[in-house]
């Protein structure tokens, strides 16, 4: 159910000044009388009752010493003063950001982040629109929505395609920081990675629900936290690589789809994750990598995914099927993804997806039979 309320904050607080008036009053004492016991200035008095100045702590013990009153109430009443005003501050710093043109880019962001359970649902209706940009500044631990670009520059400086939302993919980096940071790993080790890698690619052999725990816990090992994120609408991402400090990186990859029961092909899943994981063999600490659909400009990409490839199926070239051909001189492809399987110690969607890459006549029943093998999967354990 969508929620629909307003925060109420006073407009107008009540400067401690006006209790001090009174309490003077009550006691039958001037400004004269109370700066001749403590002190302090009848100028400062006067700025105090009229609003101009506020109560200190050492103003607070001598007006207990002339009141009777305790220092602690003084100093309460000051403090609380001081939240008021701020509160109205912050009110009216919500209201300025919470303008339709500020907060309309968001809208689909908004939605998608309801979806997940980490803002309030809040109905996209002016009346909310102020609680709307609040969770978003909590979210996104901002002042202003205009420093979103500040803390997510990659995504704003890089991806600026047609149809891409770059404020929801500036999300989906920040779900899966705050994940990442609340998991514990050990230190980053670059060469137990790359000894690793024969041990982390025969996980694929195993059923998904069996093979995703594995690999959470053995990166945990080589300080990389892996956070698996669904699809998200209008953002394209495959997969990401991000260093949250020298000795701690996070690796994000696509493993299920928009909606929970939709999902994502295996070979794509396993190809990303190792993409993902040549940008932390390969590139420095400094840098930040985002993948999107289809993306391959640069040539930190390129590298990444030559690294995948050669993971998998190093040297396998489109001219070695012919050894797989029948007698009628067509591909045999079950037998070429059976036997590739067991050579290359990998999944048959592995294999069968890196086969589609290479063979590109669609038309063909080779073509299909690969389609076959790649199993569809979704894991339950995203952000």
């Amino acid at each position: 159910m969508s929620t629909t309320s307003q925060t109420y904050f006073p407009s107008k607080p009540i400067h401690p000044g006006v209790s001090l008036a009174d309490e003077l009053d009550f006691l039958s004492l001037s400004i004269t009388d109370v700066a001749s016991r403590t002190g302090i200035s009848k100028k400062h008095l006067s700025n105090i009752i009229n609003g101009k100045a506020s109560i200190t702590s050492e103003v607070a013990i001598k007006l207990e010493k002339v009141t009777g009153t305790k220092a602690s109430f003084w100093n309460s009443l000051s403090r609380n003063y001081q939240a008021s005003l701020a509160m109205i501050e912050e009110q009216a710093h919500i209201e300025e950001e919470a303008v339709l043109e500020n907060i309309l880019p968001f809208k689909e962001t908004y939605q998608e982040l309801k979806k997940h359970g980490v803002v309030e649902d809040y109905a996209w209706v002016k009346n909310n629109f102020g609680n709307i940009t609040q969770n978003l500044l909590n979210f996104f631990s901002v002042y202003s929505l205009k420093y979103i670009p500040n803390i997510q520059p990659v995504v704003f400086r890089r991806h600026e395609q047609k149809n891409i939302n770059q404020n929801t993919i500036a999300a989906i980096i920040r779900l899966s920081e705050r994940k990442a940071q609340s998991v514990q790993a050990e230190p980053f080790d670059k060469k137990a990675l790359k000894t690793a890698l024969s041990e982390i690619k025969s996980y694929s052999l195993l059923e998904p629900e069996e093979y995703f725990p594995k690999l959470e816990e053995k990166l945990r090992t080589l300080g990389i936290i892996l956070v698996c994120v669904p699809g998200f609408k209008h953002t394209g991402l495959q997969g990401a690589a991000k260093w949250l400090d020298t000795d701690k990186a996070m690796v994000i990859v696509k493993s299920r789809g928009q909606e929970k029961d939709t999902a994502v092909t295996e070979d794509k899943f396993w190809f990303n994750l190792f993409h993902e994981l040549g940008h932390l063999i390969l590139h420095g600490k400094s840098e930040e990598f985002i993948d999107l659909d289809d993306e391959v400009d640069s040539k930190e990409e390129k590298e990444a995914n030559a690294f995948a490839n050669k993971q998998f199926m190093g040297g396998f070239e489109l001219s070695d099927l012919q050894a797989y051909k029948s007698n009628q001189g067509s591909i045999n492809a079950d037998e070429a993804v059976k036997d590739l399987s067991k050579r290359f110690g990998i999944a048959p969607s592995i294999v069968a997806g890196q086969m589609s890459f290479l063979y590109q006549d669609k038309q063909d029943n080779v073509y299909a039979v690969l389609n076959g093998y790649k199993r569809k999967i979704q894991y339950t354990n995203c952000i």
